[in-house]
């Protein structure tokens, strides 16, 4: 099957209201699993910004929720668990990723989702007939604003009025994968055996999540893992997320200002924030990984350490994650980019077409999934 066939395959599949939905034509299903966050207590954000009228510790979506998993029909050998990017909602873009890499490794492939994306959210924050007010209102406000949208709204107003909210749900979703492999390794999830080999694909704000998780890697668990990163791997102030999918240009000033400078003086006076990047590991790591000059002062040369077990792919023109940021980053790791001969994006590095490019993006698409499922195997 090509890129355009597997999609329509796994999209269809997923409609099934079967407990286990076959994917046609293969040994592979899709099994719906239940999660509990154990984390809600983070969260006592009063909304002024109005956006949802409830805390966020509130909102029962992303305490509760489940997440696909892509099983073959006998026991696999290992598992890769797959991240995807900031502000995304729904599965279709990446159950194709994780068609091909379950095919090609003979491997299950976990699709995970961060706190408060791929149904971890209210649904009001992406209808577009409840937010149109909202959003003119926020123009309003913002004359200057660039790259305002329906589509980042929700994520543009909760991170200008609290841009800590980046750095507090990137935690909780840390816990939660922490909480996932130990259940696996453990024997404590039914779908797989004691001792099962966890790998990780990580994608574009999933490779950040996945840097802070292997470089702090606390009590040794991911010792035998590997990493995978697509359009991912730089500190987080090479990034640029002025997009209309991600975040518009208001919000991203604000959050990088704030994990530049404002920081230092939240890790002294605001509570929760402080409590996490001075009493814990996972924010330390997150805190060296916010610019160059603190990975290098806090935790240098630490990806040489873990060189073997990481490897990353990027794409020339990618300007949210720029090569020239990962490199810097990652000095040491193997990677290697992309410039395929087509209209790319980071948010849609394959997109659906019937055209003349149809074939080049096909091939792409193999290139990146051959690579990484060689490295996962």
């Amino acid at each position: 099957m090509d890129y355009n066939e597997i999609q329509y395959v796994t999209r269809s599949a997923r409609m099934n209201n079967a407990a286990a939905k076959p994917i046609p034509g293969t040994s592979l299903s899709i099994t719906e699993r239940d999660f509990i966050s154990a984390r809600r207590e983070l969260f006592s954000i009063d909304q002024s910004d109005n956006f949802y009228n409830i805390s966020d510790g509130q909102i029962p979506e992303n305490d509760r929720f489940t997440y696909p998993v892509i099983k073959h029909k006998d026991q696999a050998d290992g598992v890769i668990v797959l991240l995807h990017g900031l502000n995304e909602r729904d599965w279709d873009k990446y159950m194709s990723w994780a068609y091909v890499l379950a095919e090609n490794t003979g491997k299950d492939v976990i699709l995970f989702p961060i706190s408060f994306h791929m149904g971890r959210s209210p649904k009001e924050w992406i209808n577009p007939r409840s937010l149109m007010e909202k959003l003119e209102s926020r123009k309003q406000k913002f004359s200057d604003v660039k790259m305002a949208s329906f589509a980042n709204l929700a994520l543009s107003e909760r991170l200008t009025s609290h841009p800590e909210r980046f750095m507090l749900s990137g935690y909780q979703s840390a816990m939660d994968i922490l909480k996932l492999v130990s259940d696996i390794k453990s024997g404590n999830d039914p779908l797989f055996h004691s001792g099962t080999d966890i790998d990780f694909f990580s994608y574009s704000i999933g490779a950040f999540l996945s840097q802070i998780l292997f470089i702090t890697n606390p009590n040794g668990i991911f010792d035998a893992s590997k990493l995978f990163m697509f359009c991912g791997g730089s500190v987080f102030n090479q990034m640029d997320g002025v997009s209309k999918y991600i975040m518009d240009s208001v919000a991203f000033d604000r959050v990088i200002n704030y994990y530049g400078e404002a920081i230092d003086e939240n890790r002294r006076e605001n509570k929760p924030v402080r409590q996490i990047l001075k009493d814990t590991q996972l924010g330390e790591s997150f805190y060296s990984m916010t610019s160059l000059d603190r990975l290098n002062r806090l935790k240098k040369d630490v990806f040489s350490k873990i060189r073997d077990q990481i490897q990353v792919l990027g794409l020339l023109k990618d300007k949210v994650i720029p090569s020239e940021s990962i490199k810097k980053t990652l000095k040491g790791c193997r990677m290697s980019f992309l410039n395929p001969d087509y209209n790319y994006t980071h948010e849609n590095p394959f997109p659906m077409v019937k055209n003349q490019n149809s074939g080049i993006i096909n091939r792409t698409f193999n290139i990146v999934m051959d690579q990484a499922a060689g490295f996962l195997a």
